[in-house]
């Protein structure tokens, strides 16, 4: 097989993979963005959310599996471009470099928002398995000795 043919296949399967990435890049981000829609309802699906993560988590196995696969490839690419000079003037290989560019920034944009997005979200929902925890607590308790208490503001002090 001839160099040219050997850099160009490499140049499509990089480029792959780079879209590749790019389309897991959008499903974290939608999860994420669904992970705190959920968390901001007073008691979301439980099955949902859990869903949601684990989908989230193959998502991001998967990009890190083909973020690995093409290490080999580029070093590759690199040895061919030290014989043939002409790889880095293909219009693919600068297609391959602006989609790995475009990959970059979009996970340095994924991270930036999880970074300011999900304390909050944690909180709700650590919040929402608090108030669940309590639930199953207060089930436990027969209905026999349960007690009811109420609340009764002291009008005094709210102002009169």
């Amino acid at each position: 097989m001839e160099y040219r043919q050997i850099y160009e296949n490499l140049l499509k399967t990089l480029c792959n993979a780079y879209r590749k990435m790019f389309r897991f890049l959008e499903g974290i981000e939608q999860c994420d963005a669904e992970l705190s829609r959920l968390s901001e309802q007073n008691r979301p699906d439980v099955d949902e959310v859990s869903g949601i993560t684990s989908c989230k988590e193959r998502l991001i196995c998967t990009l890190d599996q083909v973020s690995l696969a093409i290490e080999p490839l580029h070093e590759q690419l690199d040895g061919i471009m030290e014989l043939c000079q002409e790889v880095d003037a293909h219009p693919m290989y600068h297609h391959m470099e602006d989609l790995q560019i475009l990959t970059y920034y979009y996970i340095r944009k994924v991270i930036n928002k999880e970074d300011i997005n999900n304390p909050g979200i944690i909180s709700r929902l650590n919040s929402y398995k608090e108030s669940l925890e309590l639930d199953k607590a207060i089930s436990e308790v027969p209905q026999s000795q349960r007690q009811v208490y109420m609340f009764v503001p002291d009008k005094g002090k709210a102002g009169n």
